[in-house]
């Protein structure tokens, strides 16, 4: 039979999502977190729904621009889960990328697992929504897709 690195690391990711979201809206709801960052985070995001310093946010906080949409659904779980789901997502590009040079099925999914492992990613998930979290996926998408040649998926990854 022969190994499927893919499958292993989306069902590692898919694992990794399901534990962390709902560790984090556990949290949310036994702590009640709706203060501080998540709920500045989504009042962010209601005030650029409504037009106010639109510009302020396009400079400082572009995430928050392309997030604000969500704020329709009124849902801080939600918010927690996409967290957890883009943390983990970032597997699937190092996968990519350790194909690339490893040319190893087995040692590539190793390493994009131990991507999901490694304990400096869980204050990402332990604690509200932040920006910083949204940062690693799309740069590690940006150096795969630049690894394969697809030069205009890099760059918008990157930009």
């Amino acid at each position: 039979m022969r190994f499927r690195g893919w499958a292993v690391v989306v069902a590692g990711f898919v694992a990794y999502s399901a534990y962390w979201s709902w560790f984090s809206i556990t949290r949310y709801y036994d702590l009640f977190a709706t203060y501080w960052d998540l709920g500045i985070f989504m009042a962010n995001m209601q005030r650029i729904v409504q037009g106010q310093s639109l510009s302020l946010y396009l400079l400082n906080s572009p995430l928050q621009v392309l997030l604000a949409p969500l704020i329709a659904f009124r849902s801080a779980p939600l918010l927690l889960a996409l967290q957890s789901v883009w943390i983990g997502a970032g597997a699937l590009p190092i996968y990519g990328v350790a194909r690339h040079y490893v040319k190893d099925e087995v040692a590539s999914a190793l390493l994009a697992l131990s991507y999901l492992i490694y304990f400096p990613l869980a204050p990402g998930n332990a604690f509200d929504l932040h920006n910083q979290v949204f940062f690693a996926t799309p740069f590690l998408a940006g150096a795969y897709f630049y690894l394969e040649r697809r030069l205009k998926a890099s760059f918008a990854f990157f930009a």
